[in-house]
């Protein structure tokens, strides 16, 4: 389901609305977050007293400024998403508007994921189920120990989880349905026995009775569980299981545990023997990543015991794994 773009008074909304359904055709999801920047565009040019569907050079360049002491990388999305409907606006006719060249790795990933070691995944399971055996019925305990197997169990992303309803979870031949993910791709992941298990424990308590198109997880309110919900509970579990946050750095993320899903993943198939070149490939089909190359990135090593998986790696793959004080990841 699309959500709507918000409401425009400045110069570009005649045109904007049909930027996203152009985009959307495309396959791309177009979802809340670049909506907002759209409507931040639009509100920026409007109170630069822009009236005409035009993007001089210098307005480009005032949008392009960093701002206090931003994140590159949220400075370089800002860039990117006026760049991206400038070309579109060339495209459609209009004469006045700035484009930009980058060259490809113009911006710099210099952030790299935390990957939870085995003895903190350990202790944030047993955290989450002292949770739920302390407050027996609580239906936040439960939900954080049914996320966390989903998470690190079957490494979905953060909104794949959240936006799960009834219909998607098949508990009879274990799977799980994942519907529009990202970049509007769909996949059916295969849950093992204890994700199962888990799923059988928290539907069993809250989910009996209920429509098949409701959300698996809600809250108090019937709704689909929200965002900032979602991160109190899973700060709530780090605090209780010991695992401090980062120095200097975010996180650990909820979205790192997917991180740690896909590297302890490899170290599984290593040690059963796979062929890493074939191994690849399938932890990418089983992702919901379009390229291999989606999959490399989430390819961290750590340093608790992958020296053998990066010698083997290299005959195929130079250069995929990335070493911890490496700028680009690469």
């Amino acid at each position: 389901m699309y959500c709507d773009l918000p409401n425009l008074y400045g110069p570009f909304k005649d045109v904007m609305p049909g930027y996203v359904a152009y985009k959307r055709s495309l396959g791309y999801k177009y979802g809340n977050t670049i909506l907002q920047r759209l409507k931040e565009i639009d509100r920026f040019f409007a109170e630069h007293g822009m009236t005409d569907v035009a993007v001089s050079e210098e307005i480009f360049e005032l949008w392009s400024a960093r701002r206090g002491d931003e994140r590159r990388s949220n400075q370089w999305k800002r860039i990117s998403a006026l760049n991206c409907f400038c070309r579109y606006l060339t495209g459609r006719g209009f004469a006045d508007v700035c484009t930009r060249e980058y060259p490809r790795g113009a911006w710099e990933r210099t952030f790299l994921p935390y990957i939870f070691t085995h003895d903190q995944i350990a202790a944030l399971f047993a955290a989450a189920g002292d949770m739920w055996r302390k407050r027996r019925g609580d239906r936040d305990a439960a939900t954080m120990a049914a996320l966390m197997s989903l998470y690190y169990g079957c490494g979905l992303r953060k909104c794949e989880a959240l936006n799960l309803r009834i219909r998607d979870v098949n508990l009879d031949i274990g799977t799980v349905r994942i519907m529009g993910g990202k970049n509007g791709t769909s996949r059916i992941v295969a849950a093992s026995g204890s994700v199962i298990r888990a799923m059988e424990s928290y539907c069993g308590l809250f989910c009996v009775g209920i429509d098949d198109d409701s959300f698996v997880f809600q809250n108090s309110r019937g709704n689909r569980l929200g965002d900032h919900k979602l991160y109190a509970m899973y700060r709530d579990l780090l605090v209780a299981a010991g695992i401090p946050r980062r120095k200097g750095a975010r996180g650990p993320r909820i979205h790192d545990l997917r991180h740690t899903f896909c590297v302890h993943a490899l170290e599984q198939m290593d040690r059963r023997g796979l062929d890493l070149y074939a191994s690849a490939p399938l932890l990418c089909t089983y992702l919901g990543h379009k390229t291999i190359s989606e999959t490399e990135y989430y390819l961290r090593l750590v340093e608790e015991n992958f020296r053998d998986i990066e010698e083997k790696s290299r005959l195929y793959a130079p250069g995929l794994f990335p070493k911890e004080g490496d700028r680009n990841g690469k």
